[in-house]
């Protein structure tokens, strides 16, 4: 599982990856056809998978994290290399291309000062990020051409469903809104005036901090036990519908929580599947095809690694 977290340069976070370092007094991880890779990224990475996960944490955790580290020496030469063959290429990047993106994620933000200061955590410059940006695209780019023309057939579609139609089962949901705040003791407020009659709706849309349902009346809409934190997700399969729930502490928060409607398990049907498993093959057929390229570029290219 942590494996796949550092494979594929498309599902790389712009947060993770997105510093560059400059080249004075930086130890060097690995070239690519003479192109350094900096010690400083790897770690950066590294770090990053850290606080993600507990046992890449501690001292036992420390011969663990050895083996990432070297994955993601690889993924950067990968990436390297694409971005060597992309400008080989000529691939353009518009300045519009650029500043439509960096619009999308300062929405992610409540305010352009807490945008800068997420920067300034990063230790990152706005043109580091808008850089690593148009590095991403310029790869996106290449990739996609690379890419162009793969195709999956009706019939594959069809066969990988009789073989798989256990992984097309739907499971056990409920229909969930919450109100999550930063602290145990402002959730146990919020219960109170909960508890009293206040409207849940409203409630939320004054004192919830989750920007993506606060606004929606704490609406999470249908969600499996997978898709909650674990804390919630475990009273939340078993509490009875429309009634409050205790104040739930997280790893990021406190949560009060109503659930409206359950939903049992139920096998989804071919046609509610097909777009789910062509995208599925299409993938995999693109992941191959973009693997035996880079597979070729690095038997062409001269490559030193220094870990």
């Amino acid at each position: 599982m942590l494996k796949k977290a550092v494979t594929l340069i498309l599902l790389v976070s712009f947060l993770i990856s997105a510093a560059s370092c400059s080249s004075s007094g930086k130890k060097v991880a690995a070239t690519v056809n003479g192109d350094p890779i900096y010690m400083e990224e790897v770690d950066r990475q590294l770090d990053q998978l850290k606080q993600q996960h507990q046992q890449l944490q501690g001292q036992e955790g420390e011969q663990y994290a050895k083996s990432f580290q070297k994955q993601i020496l690889d993924d950067l030469i990968d990436q390297k290399l694409v971005l060597q063959e992309a400008e080989k290429q000529n691939v353009k990047v518009s300045d519009k291309e650029i500043d439509d993106w960096l619009k999308q994620v300062k929405k992610m933000f409540p305010s352009e000062q807490q945008f800068q200061s997420k920067l300034k955590e990063l230790k990152m410059t706005l043109d580091e990020l808008k850089k690593n940006r148009k590095d991403q695209i310029m790869m996106q780019k290449l990739i996609e051409k690379i890419t162009k023309g793969i195709k999956v057939s009706d019939k594959e579609v069809e066969d990988y469903y009789k073989k798989h139609t256990v992984e097309f089962k739907d499971p056990e949901k409920v229909k969930i809104k919450w109100i999550f705040v930063a602290t145990e003791k402002e959730a146990k407020e919020v219960l109170t005036k909960l508890q009293e009659g206040a409207d849940f709706a409203a409630t939320a849309k004054e004192k919830s901090v989750d920007p993506t349902t606060k606004d929606k009346g704490g609406e999470l809409g249908l969600k499996s036990k997978a898709e909650l934190p674990p804390e919630i997700a475990d009273a939340a399969f078993k509490i009875e519908l429309n009634k409050l729930s205790e104040v739930i502490k997280t790893q990021q928060g406190s949560a009060i929580f109503m659930v409206e409607e359950k939903q049992a398990e139920r096998q989804k049907s071919f046609d509610e599947s097909k777009a789910e498993i062509k995208n599925k093959l299409l993938s995999d057929k693109q992941r191959k095809a973009y693997e035996a390229w880079v597979a070729k570029l690095k038997k062409k290219a001269k490559i030193d690694k220094n870990i």
